[in-house]
This record gives C-alpha cells, structure tokens and sequence, in this order.
C-alpha cells in the first residue's frame, strides 16, 4: 500500500478541511495518508527524524496556502523533505505540491509546478488529479540488500531458496554485490549499494566482521533493518555481538522457517 506524508498549516481552518478531505479520499483508494506533527516530535532535527520514522513514504503531499506559505517553520519542514527526496533521488521526485489558492509557489519549490489547484470550498474537484499523478508516478520495487557470509555454501543456498522468495513475494528486489560484475572496489561498492537500498537484512551467522560492519553502516544511515542468524546445533548462545543482541533478531534453523519468519517481517513493510 502506497504511503503519503500530508503536510499542511494546522493554523489554518480551511487548510484543516482540506487536509481531513484528502484523508477520506485517498483511503477510498488504498493509499495511506499520514500526518505527523514533526515540530513537536523531532523539533529542529526534523530531517533527522524523518530518516529514522515508522513509515515508508512514497510521497510528501504539501498543501500550498497563504498560511504555509508564512509559516517559518514549515519552510524548515519543506526544507528537510527537498533533503530527503535527494537522498532518495534514485526514485524520483517525491515532493507533490498542491496549491489552495491563487497564491504563488514556494520559494523552494521555484522551477516546479502544482499537481493541481484546490478551491478550500469544493475540495472533492481536483482530486482526480491528484490521484492520477500518485498512481502513474508509482516508485520502482523497493530493494533490500543482503549482507551475508558469501564463501558458504549453506548460506548461498538459504539465500537463494529461502531468502530471494521471500523478498520478491513481498513486492521487493532482492540485492546481492555478487549480483553485479562491475562491483570493481568490493567494500566502496557494497557501501554504495547499501545506500541505494531501502531495507538492509543482515544474516550475522558465524559473526563475520564485515557483516557486522555493513551492517552498523546500514543503521547509521538510519535504513530499516532485518537481522537474522542461524540457529547453533550445539545450544551455546546465538553469539550476536555488541548491542545488537538486544535487537529484534529473526533466529532460523531449517529454510522454511527462514522463510516463513522472513515472510512475516516483509509484509508487514509492504503493506
């Protein structure tokens, strides 16, 4: 299910009825609508906030009135969504602006033009609009990269019957550097394609440094994560390291189980 950010001057009463509209609207076509007060919840690190929030945005819907427009602090929000939709640039431009009135774009938005023009008193006219661009701009598949002991030939097999099913049944692309024969500098080229991925998943089986490292890169990227680890034959513990034992860790015996758990964790992202 697509998920939209609305951003809006809550201020303003006729930019409230809108926005409360658009909501009914856009779930009449499975697309979620979110809207979160970011002033109060990240403050002056709303960019920061936004790389680590709960939801996957596809788009930032931004209702363009006078009251926005006057508004010092959504300038500082506009501002942390044009930063953000350039660290995602590989997909595309996910700033939609929406204007409520006759008024001009934002200055930092110059060069770019309205999806469409919302009168506040017959909100329900353009949303056709509206729509048509969110679904024929629809964002590629959604990747995520696998960062794993590559000389294993178990793990090779877990990844290829349980891991890539899962990934692709949930609507993702699954990544692999051996995937790519070009890779040339193998850990610069890693890096680069952790930071082109949405999701990382990370198997720490035998505890590899490197995976321990690309990993730790992926989460300070802010990047969603999913570890998994096979479980020991001999019950001495799962020898996760540092303080990644107190994550959410997916342990796995056979690769049914692999994938099943696996299943569960990418739908519930996907939806």
């Amino acid at each position: 299910m697509m998920e939209v950010f609305l951003s809006f001057c809550p201020e303003s009463k006729e930019d409230q009825d809108v926005a409360a509209y658009l909501f009914d609207f856009l779930r009449g076509y499975r697309i979620r609508p979110v809207s979160v007060n970011l002033r109060g919840t990240y403050g002056e690190r709303v960019l920061r906030g936004l790389r680590k929030f709960p939801y996957r945005i596809d788009y930032f819907i931004v209702l363009l009135s006078q009251a926005y427009l006057q508004s010092a602090w959504h300038h500082k929000e506009l501002a942390a969504f044009l930063m953000y939709e350039e660290r995602r640039r590989r997909s595309g431009r996910m700033i939609v602006p929406v204007m409520l009135d006759d008024g001009p774009m934002h200055p930092l938005l110059e060069g770019r033009s309205a999806v469409c023009r919302v009168d506040p008193a017959k909100p329900q006219l353009p949303c056709q609009e509206l729509l048509h661009h969110l679904q024929s701009a629809r964002r590629p598949r959604r990747k995520v990269f696998v960062v794993m002991q590559l000389a294993n030939d178990a793990l090779n097999h877990a990844y290829e019957v349980a891991m890539v099913p899962a990934i692709r049944e949930a609507g993702f692309q699954p990544i692999r550097i051996d995937q790519y024969e070009d890779a040339g500098n193998v850990p610069m080229a890693i890096l680069k394609r952790i930071d082109e991925s949405d999701i990382v998943l990370a198997d720490l089986t035998d505890g590899r440094p490197n995976c321990y490292f690309e990993a730790g890169y992926a989460r300070g990227l802010g990047k969603e994560m999913i570890h998994t680890v096979r479980r020991p034959a001999e019950e001495k513990g799962l020898g996760l390291e540092f303080d990644l034992a107190g994550n959410r860790t997916i342990v796995w015996s056979s690769h049914q189980e692999l994938k099943e758990k696996l299943s569960n964790a990418s739908t519930s992202r996907s939806e």
